[in-house]
């Protein structure tokens, strides 16, 4: 029985020995976790506004490619020009088999950029 009195009171003296955290302590580690997470959700704003600025910059190099791509394939099968200026050409082209009427005017602005504007018709008269 006495053994298991010093027992009791050996547990009970190391429960005493034990300390927490004071009440000052939480709210200090809360207030830098509060700005720890609040620097970390503004980078991440940040970083997703300037991601999807950045998509859809590619998105019109990719387009502007792929225009310049089919504008060089219709110039290659051009057999006649019909009429050019310093941002303006017109031509005909065979393209498929069939022949067409094909103008780029490349003068007109929009935005900060000029934009090149395609008009294509089937030319009837075939080739001259």
């Amino acid at each position: 029985m006495l053994v298991a009195f010093r027992t009791i009171l050996r547990r009970t003296g190391s429960l005493r020995s034990q300390e927490g955290f004071t009440l000052i302590e939480l709210l200090v580690a809360s207030a830098l976790a509060l700005v720890v997470f609040t620097a970390m959700l503004s980078a991440l704003e940040t970083s997703q506004r300037t991601q999807s600025r950045d998509q859809e910059w590619a998105l019109v190099i990719q387009e502007g490619r792929a225009g310049l791509a089919q504008m060089a394939r219709e110039m290659r099968q051009a057999y006649s020009i019909r009429g050019d200026s310093h941002s303006a050409i017109d031509f005909y082209a065979t393209i498929g088999g069939k022949s067409y009427e094909i103008s780029y005017n490349c003068a007109e602005k929009e935005g900060e950029f000029n934009s090149c504007v395609r008009r294509a018709a089937e030319f009837i008269g075939g080739r001259s």
